[in-house]
């Protein structure tokens, strides 16, 4: 017996096919990758991780799902900047990975560019910052079918739209790679004093970190990079990306939270812990349902040490073309 549904379902997408009609197509992230660097920062200033900076990281990754509202990212942005203010003193790291947060671009529901806040956010060191989109996405039309010019296709610290389209002030040339985090893209001062095309742009009070790079001598990082810093493509740096990782992993596999470290061993996993060293001594904080791996850059040489699946880190390790899934064996 043919199921009439799904009949009805099979010929209406090859009629919509067939006529030119546009699919649409969903254009999502890793959403927990989005916090891990600020939660990271938030054990490390201090926080406990099960009552303060895990639950406000899941907060703020939700409010990059397609469905969350417009000025969802920016509100969770003002708390984990009032945390950083009131509760661990003004902690640059935090600041610093907050401003990142509240750049990172949302996921698309249907390949339109998403739209922007209308409202100023409070915090000084977040005024004049808004997310960049995925390169993905229709930079001339957003989300519902609006044109740009329309409200919220123009951040609320402007009077134009944004040029280049897709950009946001921590990476001024465009927008970001389909799914990827904007912190593997950006080694930036302060994001609070460039303009990205505003005349007016107003600064930050606070003189944040410089980078996202860690040191490259230790072979790991935290879920900062541990590359040069370089974002150059040439040569093919995929594949020795993948290599680093596995030897990571295979070297994470004989760690536990009580093993030795020096500064120089950098970050690293145990099982779904992630170790930070801290004056000889490993800091642990939980994956929670996730396990902990080192994953290859894929826009630059390097590696990242952060919280994902399993299923997540086998696939990025079998997408540079490295042999033997996460530990090469």
């Amino acid at each position: 017996m043919v199921n009439f549904n799904f009949f009805v379902v099979v010929v209406t997408f090859l009629a919509a096919t067939a006529s030119g009609a546009p699919i649409k197509k969903r254009i999502n992230q890793n959403i927990v990758d989005s916090t891990s660097k600020w939660q990271i920062a938030c054990v490390k200033a201090g926080g406990n991780f099960g009552t303060v900076c895990n639950p406000q990281a899941i907060k703020s990754f939700d409010a990059l799902l397609a469905n969350a509202g417009d000025c969802d990212q920016q509100d969770q942005a003002e708390a984990m900047m009032k945390l950083a203010r009131d509760n661990f003193k003004n902690d640059a790291q935090m600041i610093f990975f907050t401003q990142i947060y509240a750049q990172q671009p949302r996921n698309s529901p249907s390949s339109k560019s998403v739209p922007y806040c209308q409202q100023e956010p409070k915090d000084e060191a977040l005024k004049k910052l808004f997310p960049c989109q995925f390169a993905g996405v229709d930079p001339n039309t957003f989300v519902g079918g609006i044109p740009v010019g329309k409200l919220g296709t123009i951040p609320s610290s402007r009077t134009t739209k944004v040029e280049p389209p897709g950009s946001c002030p921590a990476h001024p040339s465009g927008p970001i790679p389909n799914g990827e985090e904007l912190f593997n893209h950006v080694e930036i001062h302060d994001f609070s004093k460039s303009s990205a095309g505003s005349s007016t742009a107003r600064p930050s009070k606070l003189d944040v970190v410089t980078s996202t790079s860690s040191n490259t001598s230790s072979g790991s990082g935290s879920s900062s990079d541990t590359s040069s810093g370089s974002s150059s493509t040439s040569g093919d740096f995929h594949l020795e990306n993948g290599k680093q990782a596995q030897q990571l992993n295979a070297k994470f596999a004989k760690l536990d939270p009580n093993s030795p470290c020096t500064a120089a061993d950098g970050d690293a996993c145990s099982g779904s812990q992630f170790l930070q060293c801290v004056n000889g001594k490993f800091v642990s904080a939980s994956c929670g349902a996730l396990g902990c791996f080192a994953l290859p850059l894929v826009n630059k040489r390097g590696v990242a040490v952060t919280c994902t699946t399993e299923a997540d880190a086998k696939a990025r390790i079998a997408a540079t073309g490295a042999q033997g899934g996460i530990t090469g064996f």
